[in-house]
């Protein structure tokens, strides 16, 4: 059985897509949500479903980076 996953983990990785759609404020929250899917995917490929937030994140630092 694997470890659980840490709960603290939520508060920064939610911090960041709000930081994000406080630069996208005419996206609906769904708008935003496969935005970030298509370019997780466009980066990782693979089904995004599975992904760990640290990879999620990344594509989070890069767009807000933009």
């Amino acid at each position: 059985m694997r470890e659980p996953r840490d709960p603290d983990r939520i508060k920064p990785f939610m911090k960041k897509v709000k930081l994000l759609w406080k630069k996208r404020p005419d996206m609906r929250f769904f708008q935003l949500m496969q935005w970030i899917e298509l370019r997780a995917h466009q980066k990782y490929g693979g089904d995004v479903f599975f992904y760990e937030e640290d990879r999620t994140e990344e594509i989070l630092d890069q767009l807000l980076a933009e």
